[in-house]
């Protein structure tokens, strides 16, 4: 009876520290899922940061030289809109919705990757939102000075 007793104990100890093994594995998936997820959400978030600081320089580099991507309305519409949407959320003191997405999706663990991490030190700066809002503002000037300067073609193709 005491050996019966002791073979049924360890099967029941053996399935539950083989369900605690099996849960903490489909933890670390869904950590691991979720972790890319927020990696990819910044990796979204820096590729349209450089979208918008390359069409700084790129515009009336492109317009002197004839480039057709210079003078594309649908793209100049489309970066100007994105500078005007970041300019007024950092006015009216909201967040970027990628980056409370990404945050959410994170949580407080840091990023995992490599290429994460230094996306992270590029994108994030420490500093006074009003430092932001005059950036931000003079960088809308800067598009709205170069819709004038250099105008996109008359209409979209």
């Amino acid at each position: 009876s005491d050996a019966r007793s002791f073979s049924i104990n360890k099967r029941c100890c053996e399935k539950l520290a083989l369900t605690f093994y099996d849960q903490k594995n489909i933890l670390k998936y869904k950590i691991g899922v979720i972790s890319l997820a927020a990696d990819l959400v910044m990796i979204a978030h820096f590729l349209l940061a450089a979208f918008v600081t390359t069409g700084f320089v790129a515009i009336p580099i492109g317009y002197k030289f004839g480039w057709s991507l210079a003078q594309n309305r649908r793209l100049r519409i489309c970066h100007a809109s994105l500078m005007g949407f970041i300019t007024a959320e950092t006015i009216v003191g909201l967040a970027c919705p990628l980056t409370v997405l990404e945050h959410s999706l994170r949580g407080d663990s840091p990023p995992q990757s490599f290429v994460s991490y230094w996306i992270k030190r590029i994108l994030y700066w420490d500093l006074p939102h009003e430092i932001f809002i005059a950036v931000y503002f003079l960088c809308f000037a800067w598009v709205v000075f170069l819709w004038k300067w250099f105008p996109p073609e008359a209409r979209m193709p």
